[in-house]
This record gives structure tokens, C-alpha cells and sequence, in this order.
């Protein structure tokens, strides 16, 4: 069996590669069963008509990656490509692309909505069911083919002070985006957060980013809220497992006005009661009148429990980048006020 190549052989194999002149194939990662990644030679992908071809020059890991590889996942059949979240260069487009040429260094959501079915002309486009269909999967080599329908909607220029692994941060962003966008948040506000991860701490750069007068930050692991604290929470609170409800007396106590739950991924089957996400979802609802975004899970079912439990918005993480308004809104955010994206990884 040969010897697995060490991460600096390999980037200088990728390197060596990239340098030679009429390539056809290219490295790429391929998730064959949960578990078991398999690095291999395929044929580069062309571009079709309105579709570009990228060099991928970052691709990041998020937690649906991470899922996928430990468990399967119903949404993605294997074997399959893998990764979904990038930043790189045009290596190739197709006919009909105006807006982008070859070198241009750019950045994407890994879907979109197609614009045209019964529920994108009703203003429902994270219902496309384009949109899962033809999702991104395949980041995790060194080149991509993004499809026409997200090249017009939902791929940008990278600007040019950021980095390509801040620029991959977009789709990521653009789900905490949405969210927030469903609520108005002031200078006069308070935010309460719940949960330290990726998600919640996009939430608190944003709601910061937003004129937020103070952000709460609630979370289990000790790493995770010195991370929080250094991006700038004005208050950060450790819990246990069964410290929720103190939680939020504690935290509803410290006058929050609006609350951001983190990850929320309850099946269609899991009532309110006895989940442990929503029956703090449900307890809050009832004894506050504070507003709660909820970031759910993949499909319209799930949103059912968090709707019993009091959810006052709900982002639907499988749709908020599909959102007409998002992936552009986290754009912007990542070009002015946003700068510490590489933090959230930490």
C-alpha cells in the first residue's frame, strides 16, 4: 500500500500540477461511503452554456460536511464530491457568460433558486426545488463547475482586500444574514445569543455589524466564549447541558430584546417536548415576549416543531442562501464591516 501523502506533499503535487500546461485531469476528494474519503485523478469539468469553471484556491469545512462524512447524509447519495463552501479563480466559462471572465477571482454560494418555477415567480424561492438539486458539491478538488442559474444569481467578485478564505465564508454568512434580516435590531437593543459555534458567532459579528448596543453571548465550551469575547460580545455566560432555563432568566434578566438560537435540527418527529433545543425554544416563548430567530433544520417539516415551540422567525438554513437578498446582503457585509472571518474557525 503506498505511503498517504503528507499536507505539504501534497500541496506541492497540486502546485506542480497546476503549473503544467494542458492538464485533463485533476486531484479531487470523493466521500465513497461515511468515513471513507478517497483522494483521486477525474476529468476536469467544462463549462457549459452560462456556467463557469474555478480554480478553487480555498474550500472550507462546515458542520454538514462534517456530518456527512461521520453519518450520511439523505440529501447527498454516495459516492459523491465533496465540499461546498469556496473561493477561487475563473478557469474557464462558458457561452453566454458577460458579467465575469477568465482570472477573475471570485466567490460563491454553493446553490440558488432557478428564477423561474411556480414558487420563485411567487416570491418563494427557497422552496426551488432546483435549488437541492443541482447544489454545489465538489469544492474539495481543484476545480469546480458552478451551474448558470447560481453564476447569475448567487457567484461575485471576491473584493479585493479580502482573502480567499474570508471570501469563502459567504454562504455560512449569508444564512445568519437572512436571519437577521427578519428582525430590526437598534442601537437601544440587546442581543442574546445562544450557542458559540461558527453560526452563533457570525451572529454576533452581525448583530454588531447592525448597531447592536450590547451582544450576550451563551455557550457551552470555554474555548469557544474567549473567542466570542474577543470578537467583541460585551457579556459571555458558560451553561451545562441543563443550565437553559436559568439561562435565559438570567440573560432575559440583562434585558435581551431579541434572541438568536443557534443550530437547530429537530426532525419531523421530535415534538417540543423533551428536545432539548425546543423546549427552551417553547419555555422562553411562553414566560418572555422577547422576538426569537430560529436557525432550523433542511426541510419545511422541521420547521413544524420549532413553529409549536414559539419560534417568532425561522431561517431554514437548507433555503436562507437560495433567499434572493442574502448571499447579496452578506456580500456587502463582508466588504465594509466584517473583517475577522478567519476567527469564527478558530
Amino acid at each position: 500500500m503506498a505511503k498517504p501523502l503528507s499536507i505539504k506533499e501534497l500541496g506541492a503535487a497540486v502546485a506542480q500540477r497546476s503549473a503544467a500546461e494542458n492538464i485533463t485531469t485533476m486531484l479531487a476528494t470523493l466521500l465513497l461511503e461515511p468515513g471513507r474519503l478517497e483522494l483521486k485523478d477525474v476529468e476536469i469539468p467544462k463549462a457549459g452554456p452560462g456556467e463557469v469553471v474555478v480554480r478553487v484556491r480555498t474550500a472550507l469545512t462546515c458542520g454538514t460536511d462534517l456530518k456527512t462524512f461521520r453519518r450520511g447524509h439523505p440529501k447527498i447519495p454516495m459516492p459523491t464530491m465533496f465540499g461546498h463552501e469556496f473561493s477561487g479563480d475563473i478557469y474557464q466559462i462558458g457561452d453566454g457568460v458577460t458579467e465575469f471572465q477568465v482570472g477573475d477571482q471570485v466567490m460563491s454560494a454553493p446553490t440558488a433558486p432557478c428564477g423561474e418555477c411556480v414558487y420563485c415567480t411567487k416570491g418563494q424561492d427557497n422552496l426551488c426545488s432546483l435549488s437541492m438539486e443541482t447544489m454545489i458539491n465538489g469544492a474539495y478538488a481543484e476545480y469546480v463547475r458552478i451551474p448558470a442559474h447560481i453564476v447569475r444569481n448567487n457567484m461575485f467578485k471576491k473584493p479585493a482586500h479580502l482573502s480567499y478564505g474570508e471570501a469563502a465564508m459567504l454562504e455560512p454568512l449569508s444564512c445568519v444574514v437572512y436571519g437577521m434580516d427578519q428582525v430590526s435590531i437598534g442601537g437601544d437593543d440587546t442581543v442574546l445569543v445562544i450557542g458559540a459555534g461558527a453560526i452563533g458567532l457570525m451572529h454576533l459579528m452581525v448583530a454588531k455589524a447592525l448597531g447592536a448596543g450590547r451582544v450576550i453571548v451563551a455557550g457551552r465550551w470555554e474555548n469557544r466564549l474567549k473567542v466570542a469575547k474577543a470578537m467583541g460580545a460585551d457579556a459571555v455566560i458558560g451553561v451545562t447541558c441543563h443550565g437553559s432555563r436559568d439561562l435565559a432568566i438570567e440573560a432575559a434578566a440583562k434585558g435581551a430584546d431579541y434572541v438568536a438560537f443557534g443550530a437547530f435540527y429537530p426532525t419531523a418527529t421530535k415534538d417540543a417536548i423533551g428536545h432539548p433545543d425546543l423546549e427552551i425554544l417553547s419555555w422562553w416563548s411562553e414566560v418572555m415576549t422577547v422576538p426569537c430567530v430560529a436557525i432550523g433544520g433542511i426541510s419545511a417539516a422541521n420547521c413544524a416543531p420549532l413553529v409549536k415551540a414559539g419560534a417568532d422567525f425561522i431561517a431554514v438554513l437548507s433555503a436562507v442562501w437560495n433567499h434572493a437578498d442574502g448571499p447579496g446582503e452578506a456580500v456587502k457585509l463582508l466588504n465594509t464591516t466584517i473583517a475577522e472571518a478567519q476567527v469564527i474557525t478558530a
